[in-house]
């Protein structure tokens, strides 16, 4: 058995089977998607550490190409407070015509009661309005506070 299978690779290598590639296979290219979890407390007490990683994002989007960023929700601390909402529209936009994002409403970005969900200020600073038009973004879906993007990436 072991002189049968000796025999078999030198046969397979000769009708142009090859065992093993010489060559490296093909790489697609690596990029970035930046992930802004939970930022309330950065809108809340220090804007300024907000704007620091936006500010990161801008300055390393070459290096790290960076392709997308996507604000996980929990922008701000307290729904109602437009002070920190404001804060939030500084930081988010830094990224504005630089790196595509986007931006999902949790609990603490807007007031829940009983018989709807009041998202005013979320509607105001990052309203459909704030992103049309821009070719990953999808538009509305089923209510202004849900919208959809897309973020594709071919690999060659």
């Amino acid at each position: 058995m072991r002189r049968r299978l000796i025999i078999l690779i030198p046969a397979l290598l000769a009708l142009g089977l090859p065992a093993v590639s010489a060559e490296e296979p093909k790489r697609a290219e690596s990029f970035t998607v930046v992930l802004l979890p939970d930022t309330q407390n950065y809108s809340e007490n220090f804007p300024d550490n907000y704007v620091a990683q936006t500010l990161w994002i801008r300055k390393r989007l070459k290096d790290e190409n960076i392709q997308f960023a996507i604000h996980l929700g929990d922008i701000v601390q307290n729904a109602t407070q437009e002070t920190e909402w404001e804060n939030a529209d500084r930081a988010m936009r830094i990224l504005d015509g630089v790196v595509p994002y986007s931006m999902v409403p949790d609990n603490h970005d807007m007031v829940i009661n009983v018989e709807n969900r009041d998202a005013s200020l979320y509607n105001k600073y990052f309203s459909t309005t704030r992103f049309a038009g821009l070719k990953w973004y999808g538009g509305p879906w089923a209510m202004p506070m849900t919208t959809i993007t897309a973020f594709l990436k071919r690999a060659d």
